[in-house]
């Protein structure tokens, strides 16, 4: 997929082959790309972190794959209630979701940290105002927060976990130590 800079590929590749962060930064140090380097490098966890994590990353991908169905099954049935031709748009709904999946199969930092905005922006919209006396409602909206809680925990470990020297913000920057130096996990 071309979401990814060449940079970024570039950088991902020598990790996986074995190449240490700091060795792969100090080809970079006092280079215009260094910054950008170290930011790289802060997104990406390291072979021996993705094994150790894979069992979690992989309960993640199944909580965002449940909630990829479900959100697909109710907006199949709002849409085919009220626009019974519009059955490319119930194929559009879940695309975020199958992108968000495809980002933590590739252990990418921005689709852990995407999750959890997402997430709470959905707990914000639950309504359990509206769902009135209806079990079903009730029950829905339930497993519904549930999930997204899961899902917001696991992206939350799985980013403390996978990349333990990265400051965790929109920025997703390596931690330094006292003279500023980028410090990366091995």
């Amino acid at each position: 997929m071309g979401i990814v800079s060449p940079f970024f590929n570039e950088i991902e590749k020598r990790i996986l082959a074995g190449e240490r962060k700091a060795e792969i930064y100090a080809g970079f140090a006092g280079n215009p790309d260094a910054e950008r380097c170290a930011s790289v490098l802060a997104q990406i966890p390291t072979p021996a972190q993705r094994r150790r994590y894979s069992w979690l990353n992989w309960i993640f991908i199944a909580i965002l794959a449940i909630m990829a169905a479900l959100k697909t099954l109710g907006a199949a049935a709002i849409i085919l209630s009220s626009m019974p031709k519009a059955f490319l748009l119930i194929l559009i709904m879940p695309l975020i979701n199958i992108w968000m999946i495809w980002l933590a199969a590739k252990f990418r930092a921005l689709g852990y940290l995407l999750t959890i905005c997402f997430c709470i922006i959905s707990l914000s919209k639950l309504d359990w105002l509206n769902a009135g006396k209806s079990a079903f409602a009730i029950a829905a909206i339930a497993v519904n927060a549930v999930l997204l809680l899961a899902a917001m925990a696991i992206a939350w470990a799985l980013l403390r976990k996978l990349l333990p020297q990265t400051k965790l913000g929109f920025a997703l920057r390596p931690k330094t130590d006292s003279a500023g130096n980028p410090q990366f996990e091995e």
